[in-house]
């Protein structure tokens, strides 16, 4: 193995953007997918045959590595995995120090996330890659917005996304001279960028609304101070132990002005405790404290277009009633934006792997800070969350015989936002 720093991008915090922004999706996705698969498929041999004459005419360095591995964890303090290292908690991590070798970098100035990952990939400060924040302002308005990607309409309705990150990531450069890599959740990746590869777009990825992360509680009584920047209370009204109530989806209108809903038959106390919920062309029963399996849920958005998403439940009290709702995730298979390159990976991974989180900011903050969800709820919709990018992870290294790949885990940065005290020791 190649002699490798640990690089650690992130050391203070980030402030959650909640930009909105409107986009529209299509059953055609799919089928589109499909066809693209189909297309990759029959055009094999000719890309194969291509590709090695490209990889002739490359340059390349002679070099004894076949395979080199990139392991992001955001948000790593150095002080606190040093002293984790000397404790003997972190024995892989020691072993990787003594066998190869161990040195602290620098992060970027600022050193916050979107610019620190920005320089990662693209070797360049924030004067030339041009992220600075999660926001930057609108010279017209002077209104925020995500200073890492921009959504408008076309004059024929159409979205169409643009990557505002200047400079080039190094796997496109890798590309160029035939080397093959695989990408998974790097931050400010999204919209996907074409290069010889398959990447899965991380931090900045929106929800179905358009935000950075909304959540949804519904509520049996719900306090008149309840209004979060980071979601809705929605007022539930129950006929004895049955309520209806309706989640709110993507805008339906280029102005926001309205937005697509779904109904939601709430019943409580059910047998055996807890509740039972139908949503869309689902019927899950909960049980206090345990989320539910990943749901989609489809919201019509006209005569031939569906937005489709996915959530997860958690009923988080009985008495009173109060049902937490994750942000509304695209959906990996049917996704209403491209979350990936080619725009069948990600489909291809929701096959391989089940649904997962495709949210840049999957890990909820705004609802445990709000006192939504429990220290508990957080941790569980935390780890489950590593354990899908894990997955992936893994089943990348199997597949990666030669080439780069790379996966960023989130869960330091987001474990040390939500529970680092300042009576905490380093």
């Amino acid at each position: 193995m190649p002699d490798l720093p640990i690089f650690v991008p992130d050391l203070v915090a980030y402030i959650g953007p909640g930009a909105g922004f409107t986009f529209v999706g299509s059953v055609l996705v799919l089928l589109s997918a499909l066809v693209l698969v189909f297309v990759s498929i029959a055009t094999w041999p000719f890309r194969i045959l291509l590709g090695a004459i490209f990889r002739r005419k490359a340059k390349r360095r002679k070099t004894d590595v076949r395979r080199v591995i990139v392991l992001g964890l955001d948000g790593m303090d150095p002080r606190r995995v040093e002293r984790l290292m000397r404790e003997g908690r972190l024995p892989n991590m020691a072993r990787l120090a003594e066998s190869g070798s161990y040195s602290r970098i620098e992060s970027s100035c600022p050193p916050i996330s979107p610019a620190a990952w920005s320089s990662f990939m693209t070797g360049t400060n924030p004067g030339k890659h041009n992220i600075f924040d999660f926001l930057n302002r609108n010279l017209q308005s002077y209104l925020p917005e995500l200073s890492s990607s921009a959504i408008r309409r076309d004059s024929k309705g159409r979205a169409v996304m643009k990557l505002l990150r200047k400079s080039v990531p190094f796997w496109n450069i890798l590309g160029e001279h035939g080397v093959f890599s695989t990408v998974l959740r790097v931050p400010i990746t999204f919209p996907p960028e074409k290069f010889n590869g398959v990447l899965l777009s991380g931090m900045c990825v929106p929800d179905l609304r358009g935000s950075q992360g909304t959540f949804t509680c519904f509520a049996e009584t719900p306090r008149a101070e309840e209004i979060f920047e980071g979601g809705e209370v929605v007022p539930v009204k129950f006929d004895g132990d049955v309520a209806t109530a309706i989640l709110t989806g993507p805008p339906s209108s280029d102005d926001n002005s309205a937005a697509l809903t779904i109904p939601i038959l709430i019943r409580k106390n059910v047998k055996g405790g807890g509740a039972e919920v139908r949503i869309g062309k689902h019927r899950v029963v909960l049980k206090k404290g345990k989320y539910s399996e990943w749901l989609r849920v489809s919201f019509r958005a006209g005569m031939f277009r569906t937005i489709h998403g996915i959530c997860r439940l958690l009923l988080v009290g009985e008495s009173p009633f109060r049902l937490y709702v994750t942000p509304l995730n695209i959906d990996p298979e049917k996704p209403a934006l491209p979350v990936s390159h080619p725009d069948y990976y990600s489909i291809y991974l929701a096959k391989l792997h089940g649904p997962y989180a495709t949210l840049g900011l999957a890990e909820d903050t705004w609802a445990h800070t709000e006192g939504i969800i429990d220290d508990q709820g957080f941790l569980d919709q935390a780890y489950d969350i590593h354990d899908e990018r894990e997955r992936m992870f893994l089943g990348a290294l199997r597949t990666t015989r030669t080439g780069m790949c790379a996966c960023v885990f989130d869960t330091p940065d987001r474990m040390q936002h939500m529970f680092m005290r300042p009576r905490d020791a380093v």
